[in-house]
Parts: C-alpha cells; sequence; structure tokens
C-alpha cells in the first residue's frame, strides 16, 4: 500500500541537498498519501501516514532553508519511516 510513497521518499532523501528537487518528491508523496489514506484500516497504518505528515511539513521547510545543517538527520529519519512502511 505504501509502495509508492516510499518510492518518493527515497528520492526525496537522495536529493535532499537540493531544495527544489526535494521539494518536488515531497509534494508527489503528500498526493499519494491522500489517495491512500481512505484506505488504510490498523491504528499502525495510521500512525504510519500521521507520522509522515509530520515529517513532510518539517522537510519541506528545510528545503526553504538551503543553510539548514540538519539533512543527514531527517535522511536517518525518512529511513527509518521507509522501514516502518514496508514492515506494515
Amino acid at each position: 500500500m505504501f509502495k509508492y510513497l516510499i518510492t518518493q521518499l527515497r528520492n526525496a532523501s537522495k536529493v535532499i541537498y537540493d531544495g527544489s528537487q526535494c521539494r518536488v518528491f515531497l509534494m508527489q508523496a503528500y498526493q499519494e498519501s491522500i489517495a491512500i489514506r481512505p484506505n488504510l484500516k490498523s491504528e499502525q497504518e495510521l500512525a504510519l501516514i500521521n507520522r509522515f505528515y509530520e515529517l513532510n511539513r518539517e522537510l519541506i521547510e528545510l528545503s526553504d532553508n538551503r543553510f539548514n545543517t540538519k539533512q543527514l538527520e531527517y535522511r536517518k529519519v525518512i529511513d527509518e519511516l521507509i522501514s516502518a512502511m514496508q514492515a506494515a
């Protein structure tokens, strides 16, 4: 269920230092999350999508600030979220 969302998060992670490219992938991931949200049934899946929304907002703010130095920290958080989505 999270396959396309995971792909977009991976793409965003790869270009996390390029704000505009990263933002494009994050917006695509957000659009996908809206499409799949009505189909989520378990509390775990809903918790994952809510965590994604929090992370996505932070990442979009990060992508707007080229002087932000937290890219590696966010990349780690993205990887953790991807792992959790794959396990769901």
